[in-house]
C-alpha cells in the first residue's frame, strides 16, 4: 500500500463493541472509521468485541468504507487484537503509545504472519503509528521508516498527559510541525491537530485548528 494513495483527512473513532454507534458511524461522512479495541473498550468488554469484529468489518467494507483498527498497546492484548483484526477489509491497524522503531519492526513480524494465515498479500495491512510520548517526539523519522507505515499521528490527549500539561495550541503546535516534517521526509501521512480533541463541539475553533495543521503540512486528523 502507497501512503501517498491515502487520501484521509477525517478518521472517526467508534467502540468496536458498540453496534449501535457503528451504525451511527457510516452517516457521519468521515473518510475513514477507526474500529477502537483500545480505550473505547473497557478491558471486559475486549473479547467479546474481537469476537464480533469481522462481522463487522465483513459489513462495513462491503458498504466501501475504509476501515482501520486501533489495536491495544498490551502484548497478550496485540496478539489477540492481530488474530481478530488481520483479515480482508481493513486498510490499517492503528498502533497506541509506539515509542522505538523495533517495537514497529516486531509487530511487521507478526502481522505478516496472520496475513499469510489468512491468505492476504503481503504488507497489504499498514500500521499507523500514534505519538502519544515525548521521548517518541525525538525518533519520528525513524518510526517514519518503519516497514508498512502508512503515517504518523499525534495523541493529542496522552501526549499532553505525558508532559504533565492541559492540551492547548500552547503544547501541541511543535509536536505538531515535527510530525509533519518527519512524515514528508519520508513520504508517508501526518494526522493530527494543535488543540484538544474534547473540543469537537467548538466548531469554530476546531476550523481554526485544522487551518493551522494544514499549514503545518499536515494531512488530517483523528
Amino acid at each position: 500500500m502507497n501512503p501517498a494513495d491515502l487520501t484521509w483527512r477525517s478518521l472517526l473513532f467508534v467502540p468496536a463493541d458498540n453496534q449501535k454507534l457503528i451504525d451511527g458511524a457510516q452517516k457521519r461522512g468521515a473518510d475513514a472509521l477507526i474500529l477502537d479495541l483500545e480505550d473505547a473498550v473497557p478491558g471486559a468488554g475486549n473479547a467479546a468485541a474481537r469476537k464480533g469484529l469481522a462481522a463487522v468489518i465483513e459489513t462495513l467494507s462491503g458498504q466501501g468504507m475504509e476501515l482501520l483498527v486501533r489495536i491495544n498497546a498490551e502484548p497478550l492484548e496485540q496478539d489477540r487484537d492481530l488474530a481478530a483484526c488481520v483479515r480482508p477489509g481493513v486498510r490499517a491497524l492503528m498502533v497506541p503509545k509506539v515509542e522505538s522503531a523495533e517495537d514497529l519492526r516486531a509487530l511487521d513480524l507478526r502481522i505478516a504472519s496472520y496475513e499469510m494465515l489468512n491468505d492476504l498479500e503481503p504488507r497489504s495491512i499498514g500500521v499507523i503509528a500514534l505519538i502519544e510520548s515525548p521521548a517518541a517526539l525525538f525518533r519520528l523519522v525513524d518510526l517514519a521508516s518503519m516497514p508498512r507505515v502508512l503515517g504518523l499521528a499525534l495523541g493529542s490527549e496522552d501526549f499532553s498527559l505525558a508532559l504533565g500539561v492541559a492540551p492547548s495550541a500552547d503544547c501541541l503546535t511543535l509536536p505538531c510541525q515535527w510530525l509533519a516534517l518527519a512524515a514528508a521526509a519520508r513520504g508517508v501521512r501526518a494526522f493530527g491537530l494543535p488543540t484538544s480533541l474534547a473540543n469537537f463541539r467548538d466548531l469554530d475553533a476546531l476550523g481554526q485548528a485544522a487551518e493551522r495543521a494544514r499549514g503545518f503540512g499536515l494531512h488530517g486528523a483523528l
